[in-house]
């Protein structure tokens, strides 16, 4: 049958890779499969971008590296290097952005749950702390009075509840509109007992442009008001949810999913292991309900361009652009992207096992590597693996379809749900690879069931002889 292609886009480094087949062998042969692969020399670059798209508009931004993205401690040297603050999510990222090298001002405190001892950490070290609650403020006012020898801790007020395009803002996380007279008289306190409440922050899901527009303009006049009352907010922080494109073209994109809801009407045979939709449902009069639970592959705008939207969208009581506003409100905006930052800077490389015969027509390929090695919580990588042939395929080899499977002993172990297309058929000894990977899909939900061990992480060098492991796995093999 005929499969929707979806190739990702182009990375030439990566490409260059490929085709020296003996360097990716000897990978694998020296660090095990499955390998991922870094060059964070990439970050710099993707970082720039946004910063010169905020540079042409006169506005001040701080990108700050969501470290959780990536456990690479690679990407944290460059993000330093090239000026770039650290997000930090747990007492562990902290640390180890200390040991490198960064300093307390560049950091910033993001978990979700502060333990006392991070947040003892964070205040001997100088980090900004983003309170997400009232009990949290109460914590960090008797942390800062009981560590001496430190100026003010620097808190950052995450907030929720912003009217938005779509609709009301909710969210587990950040203090709500009913919330905020009473953090606001604590925080007013914290004032005295060692704490300084110098910006608003707030996290969006999605990744719409306009709904950031709203909500950085509603901060811009919230950082006044709280002025007013002797706050020194100085920034406003938009969180992280920058886009990133993985398929080469948006068509390519379009077609997956309408082949996609094909397959699950059943006007066509599955292009997905037992035909399913990701969450999304055929019901029983025969309509399809709910929506794919994955990335969105391809969606515009990206990059610079949707840095550039929001700041040239207009605030709501005004004629004024959001990048007007902050200018003069004399506010920083401030973000920590993950995603975006690490587009194009990883792959991960696995070797092919077996081929085996599946229920129908389709080969089973089992790959050195289980799911969790390759997706995020919520989501597959969906675009077309790279396929390095080496055992028996060749041109006059037979072609066949089929699905990659995964070193667990569970019937649902996929390393991605898509029915595939070898036109050259598949061997083991094959190499597969899936591009773009280092935004999560490497390590957000990685596991050691039945104790197998975690990928290496390799930085990439100049030539074979500079390749090198990644210090996370000298501090934390395994």
């Amino acid at each position: 049958m005929t499969l929707p292609a979806l190739p990702a886009r182009p990375i030439p480094w990566l490409s260059d890779l490929l085709d020296d087949a003996e360097r990716c062998r000897a990978l694998l042969d020296r660090w095990g499969s499955p390998l991922h692969l870094h060059r964070p020399d990439r970050l710099p670059l993707n970082a720039a971008r946004y910063l010169d798209a905020a540079a042409a508009a006169g506005v001040d931004l701080d990108l700050f590296f969501a470290r959780k993205a990536n456990k690479a401690l690679s990407y944290v040297d460059h993000a330093r290097t090239a000026g770039l603050g650290i997000d930090v999510a747990s007492e562990n990222e902290l640390r180890q952005a200390i040991d490198r090298g960064v300093e307390g001002a560049r950091i910033v405190v993001t978990a979700a749950v502060k333990s006392p001892d991070l947040l003892r950490l964070a205040a001997r070290h100088g980090a900004c702390v983003v309170i997400d609650h009232p009990a949290e403020v109460a914590a960090l006012r008797e942390v800062a009075r009981a560590v001496p020898d430190h100026g003010p801790v620097e808190v950052a007020l995450r907030l929720r509840g912003f009217q938005l395009p779509g609709g009301h803002h909710t969210s587990r996380f950040g203090v709500s509109v009913e919330e905020l007279p009473t953090v606001l008289e604590s925080l007013g306190q914290g004032q005295r007992d060692g704490l300084a409440t110098v910006g608003l922050h707030f996290h969006l899901d999605g990744y719409a442009a306009m709904d950031r527009a709203a909500a950085i303009d509603q901060c811009i006049t919230l950082g006044s008001t709280l002025r007013q009352r002797g706050l020194p907010i100085r920034f406003i922080d938009m969180g992280g949810g920058f886009p990133v494109q993985y398929a080469a073209e948006a068509a390519h994109w379009e077609l997956f999913l309408e082949t996609l809801d094909g397959a699950l009407l059943g006007e066509r045979p599955p292009i997905t292991f037992g035909n399913t939709g990701f969450g999304r449902l055929r019901s029983d009069e025969g309509t399809l309900a709910g929506r794919p639970a994955v990335y969105p592959h391809a969606q515009s705008p990206v990059g610079a361009a949707w840095m550039e939207s929001i700041l040239t969208a207009r605030r709501a009581k005004t004629d004024q652009t959001v990048g007007k506003g902050l200018i003069e409100a004399e506010l920083t905006l401030r973000a920590e992207p993950g995603r975006a930052l690490l587009d194009s800077c990883g792959a991960t490389l696995a070797r092919v096992e077996f081929v085996k015969s599946g229920a129908g027509a389709e080969k089973l390929v089992g790959v050195a590597m289980n799911g969790s090695n390759c997706r995020t919580r919520k989501s597959e990588l969906l675009t077309d693996p790279w396929h390095v042939m080496a055992g028996g395929g060749g041109e006059d080899a037979e072609e066949c379809e089929g699905y990659l499977v995964g070193a667990w002993c569970a019937e649902d172990d996929l390393i991605t749900s898509r029915r595939l297309a070898f036109p050259h058929g598949v061997a083991p000894d094959d190499l597969i690879v899936f591009p773009n990977t280092a935004g999560y899909y490497m390590h957000f939900v990685e596991s050691r069931s039945h104790q197998l061990p975690l990928p290496n992480n390799v930085v990439l060098g100049t030539t074979a002889d500079d390749d090198r492991l990644d210090d996370i796995d000298r501090i934390s093999p395994d």
